[in-house]
């Protein structure tokens, strides 16, 4: 066995192509590969084979390694030493996986396995069944409409689990109508049970719970979720008293220790728009958006701005946090209500749209250069890609720019189809992909400490250790000093983390 391995779905995703081998082969070699042995083996073991099926299934296995390997032999020289230390870094964390309250994971397994009968006693069709005698699901389109009719009100337009049809009908219709209550309040259950079932299954016998993450899962190099667990979807609210982070803890005599950025994004943002006056204010310590607001909105008051005006202080959050990549005025009404709870009306919004714009010329204009230079790389007929280059070396690769109509546009992923480009979304992907790095260069730090060092888990821009618990107070002050330390390729850059002591995970 091999004492390192470099993993060539890493390696093509690094190099912005949907990571199966179908299409990397197709997209990087130039070479169609047919998976029908694969689809003829779905839901068949080896010993249900005949002898013609298993030299085929064998014949299979052995070109996919070939194509791998000449995937890699192609390809390993534009994929950077530190980024093949960030995959291996990610595939160590998942097998290393962090541990489980195997008890309160029972016992919370059982308590919403009650709740979700509890409720479905306001759900009329539950724990009926159809004309063939199978249970009818609490959440039936057929169910929902039939009711919906008999009570006078219009359906749901979408029972999707991402669709926001159902939250908008829910909202008008729960507190009305109690089965509508019951619905919402059965998909939330039964989600959070379903988790819990999930992360039981995914623990070993020494209560230690795998987990799958993807190493260039976004096109800025961010982390997505994989199959069977998602950590990054955990619910931010406890559901019926069951808070699904909580079963994460350190094991016995340990500690977890918690770092989480300070508005990271939005530092980076002012670094990359050369804003030296705002990122000079952060680094004396006034708070982001109060700076943001005493520079761009006139607040004047000597009075921190948390204490004197909370309800302006969210106004500058939510215009630094949804003005800075483009959002328009339409948008920038919900971005308002969400990040900052404040009710604003259009016109307003395009005030206040308006407002940002000319008072923020270093980020306006990072989005045009970026755009323009875009432009340049789409107006060239038979340009295959336009490299935007990070602070850290890295390029974010836009596959076939060009343009659609009068929009620019391009492939983000190869295999996945093409979508309008224009300058707020490169500065957005610039500056994620920024923050990216630094959190990559802060793991890798980490990972070179060695011991309790190495993270069990990696959640958006935060890291999770497990230390023993006598050693607690001085890895705080190693984590914090690394997490607060800039990369030398963005020295300067202000830095803050929350580093906190838990007995369980929480956020």
């Amino acid at each position: 066995m091999p004492g390192a391995w470099e993993c060539t779905a890493d390696m093509v995703a690094y190099l912005g192509c949907k990571r199966d081998l179908k299409t990397a082969c197709k997209e990087l070699l130039g070479k169609e590969v047919s998976k029908d042995t694969r689809k003829m083996m779905e839901g068949r073991h080896w010993d249900e084979l005949n002898e013609d099926e298993m030299m085929e299934l064998v014949e299979y296995a052995s070109a996919d390694s070939d194509l791998c390997l000449e995937l890699w032999l192609s390809y390993c020289h534009e994929w950077p030493t530190e980024e093949r230390r960030v995959s291996r870094l990610t595939r160590e964390m998942c097998a290393r996986g962090f541990q489980i309250d195997a008890d309160r994971a029972d016992d919370y397994a059982m308590r919403l396995a009650s709740e979700i009968y509890n409720n479905g006693q306001n759900i009329p069709w539950y724990g009926a069944k159809d004309q063939r005698g199978k249970p009818i699901p609490a959440t039936s389109p057929k169910a929902v409409k039939e009711y919906c009719h008999i009570k006078q009100i219009d359906p749901p337009k979408s029972m999707a689990k991402t669709s926001a049809d159902f939250e908008n009908w829910l909202a008008e219709h729960g507190e009305k109508h109690p089965f509508a209550k019951a619905l919402g309040n059965h998909r939330s259950l039964n989600r959070t049970r379903e988790l819990v079932k999930r992360m039981q299954s995914f623990t070993t016998e020494d209560g230690r719970m795998n987990y799958g993450r993807k190493y260039c899962g976004a096109k800025t190099g961010r982390w997505s979720g994989d199959a069977g667990v998602n950590v990054q979807n955990f619910p931010r609210k406890a559901v019926s008293g069951v808070d699904v982070r909580s079963l994460i803890v350190p094991k016995e005599d340990h500690i977890l220790l918690q770092a989480d950025y300070g508005q990271i994004e939005a530092r980076v943002a002012l670094m990359l728009a050369q804003d030296n006056e705002q990122l000079g204010m952060v680094a004396s310590g006034v708070d982001l958006y109060e700076a943001h607001a005493r520079l761009t909105m006139g607040y004047n008051d000597e009075r921190p701005m948390a204490d004197a005006d909370p309800q302006g202080r969210q106004l500058a959050k939510a215009r630094v946090l949804g003005l800075g990549f483009g959002c328009g005025p339409a948008k920038f009404v919900d971005v308002a209500r969400i990040l900052g709870g404040l009710e604003i009306s259009l016109d307003e919004a395009t005030q206040i749209v308006r407002s940002y714009r000319k008072s923020n010329e270093g980020i306006v204009a990072a989005w045009k250069r970026l755009e323009a230079n875009f432009a340049e790389s789409a107006r060239v007929p038979g340009t295959t890609k336009h490299a935007m280059p990070l602070p850290s070396g890295r390029d974010i690769v836009y596959h076939k720019p060009h343009y659609s109509d009068r929009d620019l546009a391009c492939t983000p992923i190869l295999g996945q189809g093409t979508r309008k480009v224009y300058g707020g979304l490169l500065f957005e992907n610039l500056v994620q992909a920024t923050a990216r790095d630094i959190f990559a260069d802060h793991l890798l730090k980490l990972r070179d400490l060695g011991g309790y060092y190495v993270p069990v888990l990696i959640v958006h821009d935060e890291v999770l250790l497990e230390v023993p618990i006598d050693e607690a107070e001085e890895a705080s002050k190693v984590l914090q000093s690394v997490m607060e330390t800039s990369p030398l390729w963005c020295d300067g850059l202000p830095i803050t983390a929350d580093v906190q002591q838990l007995t369980q995970y929480t956020k």
